[in-house]
């Protein structure tokens, strides 16, 4: 398959078109850093009219909007430029794809979209789901939310299938190192973790399931939680809702048989995608993989 990449110089987007190519698909990357942006409407139609399929990753992530590195932001004029950059630039994506009569368009959304994913609200159950309501409160998880509506929407007036993607934050190689470090050299560092329910997920597994959202056979417009298997901050899942909210009501958080499950529920993904993790956010090691769907 032909597949546009936006954003394929970036962490994830190499790791994707890596992926991609070992599988045998053709790569059209489409980069900011090439002077390519989302935001540049006939650049970005031209380049959609070469591929069968889009995966949309260029944006901003939550720590760092779009800027000039030389220019000072003030905090409306950075919420603006997330908004252009996640909002207008999907839906310039999206227009693009429907030009060119893509077959499948793959959005990076995220599990901020949630809301109280940090820890500044308990979550009305556990583990986290995609049935969970979604209460967004920064820019960027703003926007990524109306990012989805989008895709629906999108799919609704094209019946071309969407799939949005939602992890947690990420682990690379070098994330892996200097979470180690600090969690041995600064104990306060664990409850970073702690208040992000311990939710990690490795870059490698995110580009596994976006290989396997262009791939499988499936229909409408799909909202996916990504999250590797086991938190990584506690020992345990009861461990981490003690920490967060004392004292609250820890039922259904996690099985007796089960006390190192995630908060955050891929059974979705698992189950739509035959998608599951394979690396721990404790060690780059990785457990054999199965076959993808082609």
């Amino acid at each position: 398959m032909d597949v546009l990449v936006t954003g394929h110089r970036g962490t994830v987007g190499a790791a994707v078109t890596d992926l991609l190519q070992q599988h045998g698909d053709t790569v059209i990357g489409y980069d900011l850093r090439d002077g390519q942006d989302v935001l540049e409407t006939a650049a970005l139609m031209k380049a959609a009219r070469r591929a069968e399929a889009v995966v949309h990753l260029a944006g901003p992530d939550r720590h760092h909007p779009p800027a000039h590195p030389s220019t000072v932001l003030t905090e409306t004029a950075k919420a603006w430029q997330i908004f252009r950059a996640n909002v207008l630039g999907t839906a310039n994506v999206l227009e693009a794809a429907r030009n060119a009569g893509h077959t499948r368009v793959v959005v990076m959304s995220s599990a901020d979209v949630l809301g109280d994913f940090a820890g500044r609200s308990a979550p009305d159950r556990r583990p986290i789901d995609e049935h969970h309501p979604c209460r967004p409160d920064t820019p960027y998880a703003i926007s990524k939310l109306l990012a989805e509506e989008l895709c629906s929407a999108f799919t609704t007036a094209t019946g071309t299938p969407t799939v949005c993607l939602r992890p947690p934050g990420l682990l690379t190689s070098g994330t892996h190192r200097m979470t180690h470090q600090a969690l041995t050299e600064q104990p306060e560092f664990e409850s970073s973790l702690v208040r992000r329910y311990g939710a990690l997920l490795d870059v490698r597994d995110l580009a596994d399931a976006v290989h396997r959202a262009l791939h499988a056979p499936l229909s409408g417009c799909h909202r996916l939680l990504l999250c590797a298997d086991v938190p990584s901050a506690s020992p345990n899942s009861r461990e981490l809702v003690s920490n967060l909210f004392p004292g609250a009501d820890r039922r259904g958080v996690a099985q007796e048989e089960q006390p190192c499950r995630a908060l955050l529920d891929s059974a979705r993904a698992r189950s739509v995608l035959g998608w599951s993790p394979h690396h721990s956010w404790s060690s780059t090691s990785s457990t054999p993989r199965p076959k993808p769907p082609t």
